[in-house]
C-alpha cells in the first residue's frame, strides 16, 4: 500500500506533525514523505532484509532533505512476546504473522518461503521506552491483517493520534485476520 501522502493531506483537516509508519518495508514512501514540511518519521519494519534497505533510504533522505527519520526493526502486535511466528513470503509486501487464507486462491504464486520467530513489541512499549508521542499525530499502517493487534497494543497513545491510514480486509485474506467491521 503505497501512500501518496500529499494527496491525502489535501483531504485532511489537520496538519501532520509526525508520521508513525508500521510495516514500512524498504521505505518506498520516504520519497513522498521527504516532500512534506513534516520532519518527524518513525519507520517500523520487522523483516531484516527490508529493514536494511530502509536504513539506507533513511540515511539518504535524512542527509539530503534534513528529515528526522527514526527506524525500528521490530514486529508490532498487541503484546510483548518472544517467539512470534512471522511468515516471510516470496513477495515481501505479503509478510505476515498470519497464515495465508483466501490470499492463496487470489494470488496462487505467492507462498510462504520461510517462518522466523520474532519478538513482538507494542506501540505503547516503544513510546514508553524511546519516543515522545507528541512528536507524532498520524499513523500509516499496512501489516497484512494484524492492524487490529497493533491498535490494541496502542491504547495509551491512540488518543493523541489525529489520523490513521490503514489497510483493511473485507474478507479473510489471511487466516484469522481482522475484518473491516472489527477495525471500525
Amino acid at each position: 500500500m503505497l501512500l501518496n501522502i500529499n494527496q491525502l493531506i489535501e483531504k485532511l483537516n489537520f496538519e501532520i506533525n509526525g508520521i508513525i509508519h508500521i510495516g514500512a518495508g524498504s521505505g518506498a514512501e520516504l520519497r513522498e514523505y521527504s516532500k512534506l514540511s513534516t520532519n518527524n518519521f518513525l519507520m517500523i519494519e520487522p523483516d531484516t532484509d527490508s529493514y536494511k534497505k530502509l536504513v539506507l533510504r533513511k540515511y539518504y533522505y535524512s542527509l539530503f532533505f534534513k528529515k528526522n527519520i527514526l527506524t525500528e526493526n521490530c514486529l508490532i502486535t498487541d503484546k510483548i512476546k518472544n517467539d512470534v511466528p512471522f511468515r516471510l513470503m516470496n513477495v515481501k509486501d505479503c509478510n505476515s504473522i498470519f497464515d495465508l487464507h483466501l490470499h492463496k486462491k487470489i494470488y496462487p504464486k505467492i507462498h510462504v518461503k520461510k517462518i522466523v520467530n520474532l519478538e513482538s513489541k507494542t506501540l505503547n512499549s516503544l513510546f514508553e521506552q524511546k519516543y515522545k508521542i507528541t512528536d507524532f499525530n498520524f499513523i500509516n499502517i499496512d501489516i497484512q491483517g494484524a492492524e487490529l493487534l497493533a491498535f490494541k497494543g496502542a491504547d495509551k497513545i491512540l488518543g493523541k493520534i489525529d489520523g490513521i491510514y490503514t489497510e483493511v480486509n473485507f474478507e479473510e485474506l489471511y487466516k484469522d485476520c481482522a475484518l473491516i467491521d472489527q477495525i471500525d
